[in-house]
């Protein structure tokens, strides 16, 4: 009987939550072992370093992992659940693709997108297309456009262009209802024998 881990990522991908996300998954993996992971995300984006690190980080878990796109994933988040080895998406979900975007600060508080941020957004958006055609098949150049569209696709629209590998129900709905621990901003539960970790 292999033991999952059920991880319900609902947050922006700043640093902060992808660090979550990982010191919660080291905590469980130190007192349950188990032979998948699944990642429920509902997320609206954030920023491309720490996407693409929990990326990295997807891919070396060492166990068998699916993501679950359970309503919305936007913009670099689209790099949490493109790195599962299967992805699934709620019928009613939806997907936000665009170019990466920035806004500098400068030293008397005006907002600008200077020539050199402009290169430096140019730069990661080449970094978010390579990492979602290597993990989806799809070629650059069709992700390229994609992204270039800003385009916001339904799940059966993912599943048709091969963002995704299929369309299921939200798994195991209120599995959270029974949790049996809390460590700051994340929580577990053991139940029907499966573990579910919530950050």
């Amino acid at each position: 009987h292999t033991r999952i881990l059920y991880v319900d990522f609902k947050a922006q991908v700043p640093s902060q939550s992808i660090s979550y996300l990982k010191s919660g998954v080291a905590a469980m993996q130190s007192i349950e072992d188990y032979g998948q992971a699944v990642l429920l995300v509902f997320s609206t984006g954030g920023l491309v370093s720490p996407a693409l690190e929990g990326n990295t980080f997807i891919h070396n878990m060492g166990v068998a992992t699916v993501a679950h796109n359970t309503g919305f994933v936007g913009s670099a988040a689209n790099l949490l659940v493109s790195a599962a080895d299967l992805t699934y998406a709620s019928p009613d979900s939806k997907f936000l693709l665009h170019p990466v975007v920035a806004r500098v600060k400068s030293e008397d508080e005006k907002f600008f997108l200077p020539e050199a941020v402009d290169s430096i957004c140019q730069d990661a958006t080449s970094r978010v297309i390579y990492a979602l055609a290597d993990d989806t098949g799809m070629p650059r150049e069709f992700v390229a456009t994609l992204m270039s569209e800003e385009v916001i696709l339904m799940g059966a629209e993912a599943l048709e262009i091969g963002l995704i590998d299929g369309i299921v129900d939200t798994p195991l709905p209120g599995v959270f209802d029974d949790v049996i621990g809390i460590r700051d901003t994340y929580s577990f539960a053991v139940k029907d024998g499966r573990v579910y970790y919530k950050c």
